[in-house]
């Protein structure tokens, strides 16, 4: 018994001290020098960081796809810890809605669709996004994961890693190349020279697929003849490979996750501060290459993405500890203004943190976290016909096929390429349309502030400071509440019913709101 006592005693001693370890050390200091140097180098003014409202907000949405509470922003702002922010993001990344956001981006990066043009179908797009999910909540290391996306042969309803092979509209041995590199090397095959695309091409030229006597199940494999397959890596490495004795897939899954190679730590380095900082170092997010004037393909970098690439590789390609590192940057910690003269060079070069819009999931499902009313989801061709449960947020829709109005209006991806730039990030006029006009938004907002206070008995000021915590995750400033008083004190009494429900409207109609900051 007391060697029991002793043994339990001492793991949750070493448990502890690996969590201060993480929570304590999750910067990197190479990465983070990368930086200081290059805004050095630029003469820019000293990095501002963000207040603890705007972090708990911009870190919240992020890393877990919803607002804070009210009652999470006053902790936060009220804990005078110096490591509360590096203890936020552990709480976070360790939540079941981390997990939910990492999926919905891999579902993006590999085209998780059941129906046209992808044609997953929805018994494989379920199982598929289960596996991503669960990947994502137990960070398997990613070069493991993609090892078995390339390599796994089966049932695409009993293999789940089966389908990222099979999610492409065109599955010729091209097509699926050029999926595959896109998503995950950061390569445009079709910008390349036709040596290096029919040389990656060939990788994919022995993948077969069957179907079974189960309604659309098919079986991924490798062909059984005997071929002799010549095959190109885009740095230039001819394969001989003696098929079936040597897989090509696997040949590539090598290649692509060796620790020497100069495209895979890249491009998934630059996805992740792409999403959490809402610009690429290298730009577009997921096109790393170009071709030189004498025809030689040529990695696009910075000395940034380069020390972020190389700190995810010291790490064993932990999703997780990426995220930590980019969380404790001085990057992602900076305000989102600085002096006016330097503010698009500082926005460049990240020495400011960003403004971008929301995406389209996390927008309607911070919009229902508002109004306390979620869309119903539903997918429009029956095969079978998937009717998601009341109250689904939209971060954790699995299938691409499964859409509304809302969501397609503030631009959802189509999951049909697998490219960053299918998501659109601008506000259009209709979105604003939208958000001042609809009548279902309106019907909403009609019972949201009542839904707000609850049965409080709040004076003006706490109702300001209410409706302020939860939709705006900060404190209102002394001039926004005299604003409000004013505008209360000058009407009737009788027209006072709807004020606050006014107030609602005005907040989720702001700038502030539909932005990350």
């Amino acid at each position: 018994m007391k060697r029991v006592w002793w043994l339990k005693t001492a793991a949750l001693i070493f448990t502890a001290f690996a969590v201060a370890v993480v929570v304590h050390g999750a910067g990197d200091a190479k990465f983070n020098a990368a930086l200081r140097d290059r805004w050095e180098k630029a003469g820019l003014a000293p990095v501002h960081p963000a207040s603890d409202a705007a972090f708990l907000r911009r870190a919240t949405l992020k890393l877990a796809g919803r607002l804070p509470t009210a009652g999470e922003v006053r902790r936060f702002v009220n804990d005078g810890s110096p490591d509360k922010r590096a203890k936020l993001v552990e709480h976070l990344i360790n939540s079941p809605e981390f997990a939910d956001m990492m999926a919905m981006r891999y579902c993006q990066m590999f085209r998780v669709k059941s129906e046209f043009p992808i044609n997953m179908w929805p018994n494989a797009v379920q199982l598929f996004h289960a596996y991503l999910r669960d990947a994502a909540a137990r960070d398997l290391p990613y070069d493991r994961m993609v090892r078995a996306l390339l390599v796994t042969s089966g049932s695409n309803f009993r293999k789940p890693q089966v389908n990222f092979i099979r999610g492409h509209a065109d599955r010729t041995p091209e097509g699926i190349a050029k999926g595959v590199m896109l998503s995950l090397a950061g390569v445009r095959l079709e910008k390349l020279p036709e040596a290096e695309r029919q040389g990656a091409a060939a990788f994919f030229s022995r993948v077969g697929c069957k179907s079974t006597d189960e309604w659309k199940e098919e079986i991924v494999f490798t062909l059984p003849e005997h071929a002799e397959v010549v095959a190109r890596t885009p740095d230039g490495v001819v394969c001989r490979i003696d098929s079936p004795q040597r897989d090509p897939r696997m040949v590539f899954a090598r290649w692509l996750t060796s620790p020497d190679n100069s495209y895979f730590a890249r491009a998934f380095a630059n996805r992740m501060w792409y999403y959490l900082c809402g610009r690429g170092f290298v730009e577009p997010a997921d096109d790393l290459v170009e071709v030189a004037a004498d025809g030689k393909v040529v990695l696009r970098t910075t000395p940034e993405l380069d020390a972020l690439a190389d700190a995810f590789k010291r790490n064993r390609y932990s999703v997780k500890a990426l995220v930590r590192i980019i969380c404790a940057s001085p990057a992602f910690n900076a305000d989102w203004k600085t002096v006016r003269t330097q503010q698009e060079l500082a926005g460049e070069l990240f020495a400011v943190y960003n403004l971008h819009r929301l995406e389209p999931e996390v927008a309607v499902d911070a919009l229902a976290t508002v109004t306390g009313v979620h869309d119903r989801y539903r997918s429009v061709i029956p095969e079978p016909f998937t009717n998601l449960p009341s109250g689904t947020p939209a971060v954790k829709i699995a299938d691409g096929s499964i859409s509304s109005g809302a969501l397609d209006n503030f631009g959802r991806s189509p999951r049909d390429s697998g490219s960053i730039s299918e998501t659109r990030l601008h506000i259009t006029g209709s979105q604003r349309q939208w958000l001042l006009n609809s009548n279902i938004l309106f019907q909403r907002l009609q019972k949201s502030a009542n839904r707000i206070f609850g049965k409080r008995k709040l004076n003006t000021d706490r109702r300001i400071e209410e409706l302020y915590l939860v939709i705006l995750s900060r404190y209102p400033t002394r001039a926004e509440r005299e604003i409000i008083r004013e505008h209360l004190d000058a009407l009737d009494k009788k027209q006072r019913w709807r004020f606050w429900n006014d107030v609602v409207w005005a907040l989720v109609n702001t700038r502030e709101f539909l932005l990350y900051h």
